[in-house]
């Protein structure tokens, strides 16, 4: 069964809760912002290193070009007949270089065609031919649907110049290479058009996506490289990894929120807010059935679990180091409801821990305690045989303080220790509470009914009084009753209650223990008063 201490409250809870969300959300987004912004700028770095290796490969095409074109426009006044041989030379010496024409008003000299009788160039050739130093078609009269980049110089009529042919397979080839290499979409760009290599088409500028790495060539071109999308698996990893270390520093923050708002500051916050509360059981003396005090229990109603049990919350405050704090708080409740007591001398029974006994501060507590109650509570310091365990001068020497200034003591659960005798016999103890295990087994017929006897005969030895806990049945009552035990308290006299209950109960408890008395004389054959 898990402890409930460890669940916090329901508004801690959603607090520890909405605030780890808060934390992973806000994670999530700033890590994956700078990973995205650290990839971006890689990316671009990487683009930028792709583009300037691409516009160097189109310098190597486009610059052989340039320099025919150059010289061939020094020669362009030459007849067809003188030319053609050179032209076929040239265009098959540059590999790039798909064919040279010079053009004539008249005639056209071709390098693989020879001399054709007419110049259709004006016919097909874009207007933007004879105001760029290159300019990119997606198909030309040769071989249709083939794209080229062309050099031209000469007559802005186009009736005389040289054009340059460069082969767009080449073109293609050359950025496909590219936008494998930086997965990414690498575009040729001239003018107003764009060559994609992975699509092998030629594009209007502008439907291009935005840039990555752009550089412009003095050649009279640009490559621009843009994002193609193809980081979206390599995207999304990038967010799942945020994510996934988001979700780390969340819980991270979650559990130690709960660390921190756990057990100790439960405990704390349930002191702050009086979760605690107190019930009393009555304790009876078992020869008339008079009422002659009550034992203190503290209990805690949790807003979220309930009531918890006692043995649980009381662990957690001796692991978390509360339980003198603990203890402290029971007094200032005590002396709450206790302050306007009346009636008679009324032992009240507190438990106290270890922890209080051993760092000194235990006769004070006790004495301040004693101090703001009323004068007819007898107060009684319960403390387990374990706890006394060893033979501590501090602990002998508060003990001793406390009997000297009033306040009994009690050995609560004896028989479950392991203390002698003779060390029994040293310590200022005015009751032993046998353990309710010991009265349990009386019905049982366990092993532990003859312990019981020894620790009654034990008891009477030291001359201390003897109380016993847990009495349940009316077998139980008359064994301990005719054994010499003075006092009792359980199920079978009264269930724990709170203050108020348990001055009703005391209104009524005088004639029930004449009643009881009178039952009991008559069972030993005697006659009433």
């Amino acid at each position: 069964m898990p402890n409930p201490l460890n669940v916090l409250s329901s508004p801690t809870r959603r607090r520890a809760l909405l605030l780890s969300m808060v934390v992973t959300l806000i994670a999530f987004l700033l890590l994956g912002w700078l990973m995205s912004q650290l990839s971006k700028a890689d990316e671009r770095q990487l683009a930028m290193a792709s583009a300037s290796r691409t516009e160097q490969l189109f310098n190597d095409m486009v610059l052989p070009a340039r320099r025919q074109l150059l010289a061939l426009d020094k020669l362009r006044h030459l007849p067809c007949s003188e030319l053609k041989d050179k032209l076929a030379k040239m265009a098959a010496l540059e590999k790039y270089t798909r064919s040279i024409a010079v053009f004539y008003p008249d005639h056209v000299c071709h390098s693989f065609l020879g001399r054709l009788d007419e110049n259709r160039l004006a016919t097909w050739a874009p207007p933007e031919l004879i105001h760029q130093p290159l300019t990119l078609v997606a198909s030309n009269p040769i071989v249709q649907d083939r794209p080229a980049l062309l050099l031209w110089r000469g007559e802005p009529d186009l009736s005389r110049g040289v054009l340059v042919v460069i082969e767009g397979l080449y073109l293609y080839d050359l950025l496909g290479q590219a936008s494998r290499f930086s997965n990414d979409q690498v575009a040729l760009v001239v003018g107003s058009k764009a060559m994609l290599g992975l699509q092998k088409q030629v594009v209007d500028a502008t439907s291009l996506a935005p840039a990555l790495a752009r550089i412009k060539s003095p050649q009279g071109f640009e490559v621009q490289i843009s994002d193609s999308h193809s980081h979206s698996s390599a995207s999304h990893w990038r967010w799942l990894l945020a994510a996934l270390v988001a979700g780390l520093l969340g819980l991270f923050c979650y559990f130690a929120l709960n660390r921190r708002e756990g057990p100790k500051a439960e405990l704390k916050r349930a002191m702050e807010r009086n979760e605690f509360f107190l019930h009393y059981q009555p304790v009876l003396a078992l020869e008339d059935l008079s009422v002659t005090g009550a034992e203190v229990l503290m209990r805690w109603r949790h807003p979220v679990q309930g009531l918890i049990a006692p043995d649980i919350f009381i662990r957690a405050a001796e692991d978390t180091g509360l339980i003198v704090e603990l203890t402290r708080h029971l007094f200032t409740l005590l002396e709450k409801e206790l302050a306007q007591w009346e009636g008679g001398r009324f032992k009240l029974g507190v438990n106290l821990a270890a922890e209080h006994l051993h760092d000194g501060t235990l006769t004070r507590d006790l004495l301040a305690l004693k101090g703001r109650l009323p004068a007819n509570i007898q107060l009684v310091a319960e403390l387990t045989e374990r706890q006394l365990i060893g033979e501590d001068p501090l602990v002998i020497k508060q003990l001793q303080d406390c009997r000297a200034a009033g306040i009994q003591i009690a050995i609560d659960d004896f028989g479950t220790g392991h203390s002698s005798l003779a060390y029994l016999e040293r310590l200022p103890v005015d009751y032993l509470k046998i353990d309710k295990s010991f009265v349990s087994a009386l019905d049982s017929g366990s092993v532990q009914a003859p312990v019981l006897e020894a620790i009654i005969q034990l008891g009477h030895r030291l001359g201390m009084e003897l109380l016993a806990e847990g009495i349940e049945t009316e077998r139980q009552a008359q064994f301990l009753r005719a054994k010499g035990v003075e006092y009792g308290q359980g199920y079978f006299y009264a269930r724990p209650m709170p203050a108020p209950t348990l001055r009703q109960w005391l209104a009524t408890a005088g004639s029930a223990a004449a009643a009881n008395l009178t039952a009991l004389r008559k069972e030993a054959g005697k006659k009433p008063d």
